[in-house]
């Protein structure tokens, strides 16, 4: 169950870096690590993360949930699930947008859930 769990997650997530709307990606710095805190909903997906303080996260997707550990520098995000299989993407966030960007690939965005 939490091997198909993952590969779940992992699909998703690729499909969500790979479909999602097309965002401006491009920030003057690095984001203060803190602003990841709390929920994030993906743009027309079912998805949302949940970062906490002590550097893990929840994710759930539909009827299905995934958690893991993280850590964000401000530029980069290290997404890693409980297996210990992981994913960097930079990552922005201004006000409550958040944009995930991998090279050769279409932007993901997120927005802050309230």
């Amino acid at each position: 169950m939490k091997k198909n769990l993952f590969i779940l997650f992992v699909v998703l997530l690729s499909l969500s870096l790979f479909l999602a709307a097309c965002g401006g990606g491009s920030s003057s710095g690095p984001s203060d690590p803190k602003a990841l805190l709390g929920g994030w909903k993906a743009d027309g997906a079912e998805q949302t993360f949940t970062f906490f303080d002590d550097g893990s996260f929840a994710l759930q997707m539909g009827d299905n949930a995934g958690q893991g550990t993280y850590t964000y520098d401000g530029t980069k995000l290290t997404i890693t699930s409980a297996d210990g299989s992981a994913q960097t993407v930079t990552a922005s966030i201004s006000g409550d947008k958040m944009t995930w960007s991998v090279e050769g690939s279409a932007d993901s965005t997120f927005t802050k859930v309230k």
